[in-house]
């Protein structure tokens, strides 16, 4: 964009090969597009450049406040050599209406020299790589989208309330945690694999165009539903803390984290996410859940829900269970590494009275996070159907 106030203006070298063949050209410009049709402005027409190198300068500040493109049109047809070369395009701003953002920009190398005059030169942004503006209290990140190569960009805990990242398609980790953001545009960012949408106020997220994510936060929002059928090379997924009354995982078979606590869930099938290493789902309203497939889980939460009956005996890597606050009857641990868990919390559950171990000495003597009725057994007689 042009922008008032400053040098405004194009230049580039050109040169004939050979005058007796000589080149012409005309330069124009468009304040459109790219299509030759959209080039109806002449900044120059009919010149012929010497054979040896010589510079043009043109002037493009009547074209303030309007995105501009250039082109050099050869206009003879001796079908011979010109040269174009070194084309510099001087004073092409970016605006940044944020006061912190502009001046983060300038403080970090990335402004135009000017403090408060609400821009930064292109050329000093449209390289940048990586971006860190988290914790700089930030409202608008408008500008972003000059930075054009941007691969990384945190911008978490700011006062953000939208983020328009539709020209940054090179983009593969945003996190924008801890703002008030309630809509985002994911469409043109396919090649993201990193993705922290958490603490803001989506009600809904469309990653379907982003196939290749690994990594997915979005806890503490107010999501109702959420797709992720199309992202299934996803890891790590967190979606805590909203109003998920659903959650269909049978496409992501890569996960090894599912955080799902704090939502409105009343079941769960984790039968197809056998690579699955940690599962929290407490603070729900599950009554009963099937792990026998997750045999690579070593950590579950599943405090707080509605569950009367747990099997873990397949579930040979366990090292962490916290299974408290539930109307639980029966219970297997009998997986023949009880050695292995070194967090055991089976607290309030009032129906327990007995956990079926592989050595109850040795697990009276470590799991203390028990009730004071509950006892251990190598066969606690449970009812038929229990499991």
């Amino acid at each position: 964009m042009v922008q008032e106030g400053i040098s405004n203006q194009i230049s580039f070298d050109a040169r004939n090969l050979d005058l007796s063949y000589p080149e012409q050209f005309d330069v124009l410009l468009s304040t459109t597009g790219t299509n030759p049709s959209d080039f109806t402005n002449t900044l120059a027409s009919n010149v012929v450049p010497p054979a040896a190198n010589q510079t043009y300068t043109y002037n493009i500040s009547a074209y303030v406040g309007q995105n501009v493109y250039i082109a050099i049109h050869n206009t003879t047809t001796n079908q011979y050599v010109m040269y174009v070369d070194n084309f510099i395009i001087d004073g092409l701003q970016a605006v940044i209406p944020d006061d912190n953002f502009e001046a983060y920009l300038e403080a970090n190398g990335m402004g135009d020299g000017i403090p408060n005059n609400d821009s930064v030169s292109i050329a000093n942004i449209a390289n940048v790589k990586k971006l860190d503006v988290s914790n700089q209290n930030i409202s608008d990140l408008s500008g972003i989208n000059y930075f054009t190569d941007l691969i990384i960009l945190v911008c978490e805990n700011n006062s953000l309330t939208s983020l328009d990242i539709t020209q940054n398609s090179n983009l593969e980790k945003l996190n924008c945690r801890y703002n008030q953001i309630s809509n985002i545009d994911l469409s043109q960012n396919t090649a993201l694999s990193t993705l922290n949408l958490s603490d803001n106020n989506f009600s809904s997220i469309n990653i379907t165009q982003n196939t290749g994510l690994e990594q997915l936060s979005c806890e503490d929002n107010l999501l109702t539903s959420l797709d992720v059928s199309n992202n299934t090379s996803l890891r790590y997924f967190i979606c805590g803390d909203n109003q998920l009354t659903n959650l269909d995982i049978s496409a992501n078979p890569a996960l090894t984290y599912l955080g799902c606590h704090a939502n409105q869930l009343t079941s769960l099938d984790v039968s197809n996410n056998t690579a699955l290493e940690v599962l929290s789902f407490g603070k729900n309203q599950l009554s009963v859940i099937d792990v026998s497939n997750n045999t690579s889980l070593n950590e579950i939460r599943c405090y707080e829900n509605q569950l009367t009956s747990l099997d873990l005996s397949s579930n040979i890597n366990l090292t962490k269970i916290d299974l408290s606050y539930n109307p639980l009857t029966c219970l297997n641990l009998k997986n023949g590494f009880n050695t292995n868990i070194v967090v055991f919390n089976s607290k309030k559950n009032p129906n327990l009275n007995c956990i079926e171990v592989d050595n109850p000495s040795w697990s009276t003597s470590n799991w203390l996070n028990v009730d004071s009725n509950l006892n251990f057994s190598t066969n606690c007689s449970y009812p038929a159907g229990c499991f």
